[in-house]
């Protein structure tokens, strides 16, 4: 954690969170409680970890099989990926009439089927980097959300996040954006459970990549970013990254202000070569920048 205060008045709060510890999720319910701390309020009981319940659960699922993860090499205690390319991060914000005209484009009539905002900027993101790659089809894409079943204070986990994959066999670039949109919606299975059974069965405890294994997309909607409260003090901007992701890329979709009546925040990771072209296609098709 690192505080940095400028001659404005204003401070700075930067924290940095292994995934090891707790999902995003977790990473800010920590920051609030550290926010309550800091004007002598305390949790009533000290935190724990969560644990899940496998009840009505399918048999556990070899490693080769689960789509949701990459095996990487050994990263001891550096944590840092060794990527085969350099990424590089792309933000721009949507505002609330420029995601009405979106879902009008996609949607059509307001008597027709509705896709929400999150997999609505999904489904625009996941064409736009399919035509950027020319050919090499990005078929199957990672969706992480928060689960509701898990409350934000007194639990630190990585296990409060649901790990969808849905896949397609059409072609991603050509496929109409409402087919695309229902598939985020209905069509993704999660592996949250068959992950956690997996690295828990697995002796010889190999390093695995989820963010970027595939192009993964994070919302982070519902997440109290903006709750930090230091001695009355709240955050006027937040920025969210997710560092040493894979190759893929990953998506992170959150709000621009507390109350979200500003519209929402996209922030891009891709390969350094995909950005630019990104750029192009996101302002020409979408006029989004």
């Amino acid at each position: 954690m690192q505080l940095t205060k400028f001659a404005c008045g204003g401070t700075s709060v930067g924290i940095s969170w292994a995934h090891v510890l707790g999902d995003a999720f977790s990473a800010a319910g920590f920051l609030n409680l550290w926010g309550q701390a800091t004007r002598h309020q305390f949790p009533a009981k000290p935190l724990s970890m969560a644990h899940t319940s496998n009840e009505d659960h399918n048999p556990k699922r070899p490693l080769q099989d689960l789509l949701a993860i990459k095996r990487v090499g050994s990263l001891g205690d550096t944590w840092a990926t060794q990527n085969d390319t350099k990424i590089e991060t792309y933000s721009f914000y949507l505002s609330w009439p420029e995601l009405t005209r979106l879902q009008s484009k996609i949607c059509g009539d307001k008597n027709h089927q509705q896709i929400p905002p999150f997999e609505l900027i999904c489904t625009v993101v996941w064409q736009c980097i399919a035509k950027v790659k020319h050919g090499s089809e990005v078929n199957m894409v990672t969706i992480c959300k928060r689960e509701s079943k898990i409350p934000f204070e007194g639990i630190i986990t990585n296990k409060a996040q649901s790990i969808k994959v849905v896949k397609t066999n059409a072609s991603v670039e050509e496929s109409s954006l409402m087919e695309l949109g229902l598939l985020l919606m209905n069509q993704g299975v999660d592996e949250r459970r068959d992950i956690e059974e997996a690295m828990e069965s697995d002796g010889g405890f190999p390093d695995f990549l989820i963010y970027g294994a595939n192009l993964t997309f994070v919302d982070l909607q519902d997440t109290p970013l903006y709750d930090l409260d230091i001695r009355g003090n709240t955050p006027v901007y937040v920025s969210c990254a997710i560092d040493n992701v894979g190759d893929e890329g990953v998506v992170l979709v959150y709000p621009t202000r507390k109350d979200q009546t500003d519209g929402l925040t996209i922030s891009i990771g891709l390969p350094q070569n995909h950005i630019h072209e990104l750029k192009l296609v996101l302002k020409r098709e979408w006029s989004l920048s």
